[in-house]
Order: C-alpha cells, then sequence, then structure tokens
C-alpha cells in the first residue's frame, strides 16, 4: 500500500469532516444555525472544487467515487452532485511510455512485434485504464480465399479451422487495445483502504447515517471496481 497516498486521502476528508462538525453542528449547537445555514451552498461548493482537484491531480478510484457522488443527489448537497458531474472527462492520459511497458509487460514482448501500428494518442482516458488505436499486421491467410462454403476435413467434419474460428474469416486489422494504468491495483488497494478509514467516520454523521449505509456501500463500490479491472472477464 502507497502510505503517502493513503494518508493524502485521509487527511484531505478528515479536514472535510472537521468543516462540517464545526459549521453544521458546532454553530448550531451554541445557537449560530443562521449562520451555518446562509454559508453552507458556497462552503459546500468549496469543498466539491477542492475534491475535484484532488481527483484529477491523484486519478485512481478517487475520479470513481466523485462520478458516484455526482449521482446521489438523495445524500448531499446539489452544489456538491453539480460541481463533480463530467468529472471523468477532465482524467488526464498516462503517460505513453509507462503505456507502452504495461502492455509490452503483459504482451510478453514488444509492441512493434505485436501491431504494425498502435497509436501513441489514447481514443480516451479514463480512471483506471485508456484505449488506444492500433492495427494488426496482415492475417497469414489473408492472401488466400476462403475455402467453398461446406467444405469439409477428409473424415466428413466442417474445417476446424473455418468453422471454429469464423471471426479469422474477416481478416481484420483494425483494433482497439485497452490497457490498464501503471501499478492501478496498488492505487485501487491504497483508495478502498482510505476510504474505508473515512466510512467510519461518515456513518457516526447522523444526517448522513440516516440516508445511507457507507459502509454496505463501500462493499458494493469495491466489488464493482474489482470486477472491472478484470479485462479478461470483461
Amino acid at each position: 500500500m502507497d502510505r503517502s497516498r493513503y494518508y493524502r486521502i485521509v487527511w484531505f476528508f478528515a479536514r472535510v469532516v472537521a468543516h462540517v462538525v464545526f459549521w453544521d453542528l458546532f454553530l448550531r449547537w451554541i445557537g449560530l444555525q443562521t449562520l451555518s445555514r446562509r454559508t453552507r451552498p458556497e462552503r459546500m461548493q468549496k469543498i466539491a472544487v477542492a475534491y475535484r482537484g484532488l481527483a484529477i491531480q491523484m486519478g485512481g478510484v478517487l475520479i470513481k467515487v466523485g462520478q458516484f457522488l455526482s449521482a446521489r443527489v438523495d445524500v448531499l448537497p446539489i452544489e456538491i452532485t453539480q460541481e463533480l458531474t463530467g468529472l471523468q472527462d477532465e482524467v488526464p492520459a498516462e503517460n505513453f511510455e509507462d503505456i507502452r511497458r504495461a502492455a509490452e509487460a503483459e504482451l510478453g514482448a514488444p509492441l512493434s512485434k505485436c501491431f504494425a501500428e498502435f497509436d501513441e494518442t489514447p481514443l480516451a482516458a479514463a480512471s483506471l485504464g485508456q484505449v488506444h488505436r492500433a492495427r494488426l499486421f496482415p492475417h497469414p491467410r489473408a492472401s488466400s480465399p476462403p475455402p467453398p462454403a461446406g467444405e469439409r476435413t477428409p473424415d466428413g467434419e466442417p474445417d476446424p479451422a473455418w468453422a471454429t474460428h469464423p471471426a479469422d474469416a474477416l481478416y481484420f486489422t483494425d483494433v482497439v487495445v485497452k490497457v490498464q494504468r501503471p501499478k492501478i491495483e496498488q492505487i485501487i488497494q491504497t483508495d478502498l483502504a482510505a476510504l474505508h478509514t473515512v466510512g467510519q467516520w461518515l456513518k457516526r454523521y447522523p444526517p448522513i447515517r440516516r440516508r445511507a449505509d457507507v459502509p454496505a456501500l463501500l462493499e458494493e463500490f469495491s466489488h464493482s471496481l474489482h470486477e472491472e479491472i478484470d479485462y479478461l472477464a470483461e
């Protein structure tokens, strides 16, 4: 786990919790609820702006959390949900050399040996990975026509080369390649650990506890993330 990243996330939310406790609980307790209520929209927007900046800078799960929070109008103030809307569109692309190393480590060969062309500029960049255009080398059978329909092997069975791999007959070469961001599994582990710590704080805050089961939401969120990075299952 990346301790520096963990503490940075926890520290951010610790300040948010302290802010909310002071302005929304303490001030009301001493009779200054009017001040608390009057300043709340501006305060909530500032928190959302700060989170947006942190998420764009650090990436990883924080982008996903921002997307999730932007949809929770049942729990969060409109100032927060509006500010976080569209956060996914601001995700910066990963440095291509890092993407190259990650892809080549997974493929076990240089990209130049696996693809005739590989576009260094991503089609799209998301929080967990990004997508690149690429072109495969010509298929070895591309120069010869496919066998006549219904052609069979000497033992009378359908030709397995064409019956079981019909996609080969298409001779496609243009593809898209989805590559996970480097060290994304470690980042997810760190971010989820930090969020679980924060979740233990939030479940003690009555307005949130009444509206959402924070630990259960985090568990569901964690399960969804691990499914999303399983590209083989996808």
